[in-house]
């Protein structure tokens, strides 16, 4: 059954596997969706056409799927990217909620100095290898109890990415 515009009605021609995959609801579904809604949907018109509520409902499904996917793979960068982001973050809510703001924020200057994500376990990086740094040097970390503080990590981490224009970074003395 062809909609105005030779447009075809997805709930004529789709199955429900199809509904499924497109819309995540099958056809029962959505009827039940356009059944409870339809009469906050359905606004008075003049038009001869009018836009029904099952082809509202069906529009805002495809939106939210779309929607869904694009917040889905931001998550996922994040979590790539910070692994105090997955699984259970053992803080208060106020201060998990900071972290979060912090993460996001860290991951937006990431983007903005092309810093590559980390790479998932198996994956290999463009040289072929798996040397999971994004083709930078080797970081020699050393051991004892200097190590565990991280501040070798945080001072090579600081000079390579955050150097002035003559090379002087800041975890060296010369920077601020």
């Amino acid at each position: 059954m062809a909609n105005r515009g030779g447009r075809r009605d997805v709930l004529q021609t789709l199955d429900d596997r199809e509904l499924l995959r497109r819309y995540r609801l099958d056809r029962a579904g959505i009827m039940f969706v356009v059944d409870l809604l339809r009469d906050a949907i359905t606004s008075p018109t003049r038009r001869h056409n009018a836009i029904t509520p099952e082809k509202k409902v069906i529009t805002t499904l495809r939106a939210h799927k779309t929607t869904r996917a694009v917040v889905e793979r931001g998550i996922g960068q994040l979590k790539r990217r910070f692994h105090v982001l997955h699984g259970e973050v053992r803080l208060r809510p106020e201060k998990v909620s900071k972290v979060i703001i912090a993460c996001a924020i860290l991951h937006n200057i990431c983007k903005v100095r092309q810093i590559a994500e980390p790479l998932e376990d198996g994956d290999e990086d463009e040289d072929g290898d798996n040397d999971e740094d994004g083709g930078e040097e080797d970081i020699h970390i050393p051991q004892g109890n200097r190590a565990q503080s991280g501040l070798p990590y945080r001072a090579n981490f600081t000079n390579l990415h955050f150097r002035d224009a003559d090379g002087a970074g800041a975890a060296d003395g010369n920077g601020v």
